[in-house]
């Protein structure tokens, strides 16, 4: 077993060391300083928790189970799009071709703050995260069944923060002992999952749930095209919402971390 285990490990390190690389030179084209900053820090940063992951009770189930295996496939999924998207936009400009980056930079976020709330040790159980991640998605489905009543894409993200504020209250009073890792799981998931649901109805739902954002179009074609388009931004902020709360259940997640011992239900446990 001991190959495996060298071959495991030698590919974990190219794949840091890959995804380091890689986000680093693409930064490097970018001819905004501020991006370029913030792209080399959440490299380093990224890199620095996946190093980590590998130590036991760190970061991450460290077991065989479902919720271990879907978290590391999910991570190196992660990497070689963080990889992929480099290569790809090899000069971006600021404005235009930093998007596709920032998404798996976001994304990454969101899979760094699942990974340490579901670590060894940690202050939540399984079944309590678990059930938060429902209350999330049962937020989302309130949003859209709104938007098929209402025959509209709220172009306010007001209904979107209010539901994932609901979801995080609800799911904090139903765990008073450990609520907090709960309750941003919560928060996470529905603005994952609003997110997501935007994109496919901007992109695939009939034009009548599509708000009227450019009037001044010179055909009603034009008008549905760029209206497509715009309803995006609003919902930029709810994803970048989610990453900072997904920051936050990190260092939450560190800092109320347990040692294994003493948390045997923690979800880690269960999965191990």
């Amino acid at each position: 077993m001991v190959v495996p285990q060298r071959v495991a490990a030698g590919a974990h390190a190219i794949a840091v060391l890959g995804v380091v690389a890689a986000a680093l030179a693409w930064a490097a084209t970018v001819d905004y300083v501020p991006l370029t900053v913030i792209v080399d820090l959440m490299a380093l940063t990224l890199a620095g928790v996946c190093w980590q992951a590998r130590r036991i009770g760190m970061f991450g189930p460290t077991g065989n189970g479902v919720a271990a295996w879907l978290l590391r496939v999910g991570g190196y999924l992660l990497a070689a799009g963080l990889v992929l998207t480099c290569i790809t936009w090899l000069r971006p400009s600021a404005e235009d071709n930093a998007g596709p980056l920032v998404v798996a930079l976001v994304a990454a976020c969101y899979l760094v703050g699942l990974a340490t709330a579901f670590g060894r040790g940690s202050a939540a159980t399984a079944p309590a995260l678990v059930t938060a991640a429902g209350f999330g998605a049962a937020a989302a489905a309130v949003w859209l069944a709104g938007v098929l009543i209402v025959q509209t894409i709220p172009a306010s993200i007001g209904p979107a923060l209010a539901l994932m504020a609901v979801a995080a209250a609800v799911v904090s009073a139903r765990n008073r002992d450990s609520s907090l890792l709960p309750a941003l799981v919560a928060a996470i998931t529905a603005a994952t999952l609003i997110v997501v649901l935007v994109w496919i109805l901007a992109k695939f739902g009939p034009a009548g749930l599509i708000p009227d954002l450019h009037p001044h179009a010179l055909t009603p074609a034009a008008r549905l095209a760029e209206s497509r388009i715009e309803i995006h931004d609003p919902y930029v902020g709810v994803a970048f919402l989610g990453a900072l709360l997904a920051t936050a259940l990190s260092v939450a997640g560190l800092v109320t971390r347990r040692p294994a011992a003493a948390h045997p239900t923690s979800a880690a446990a269960v999965t191990a």
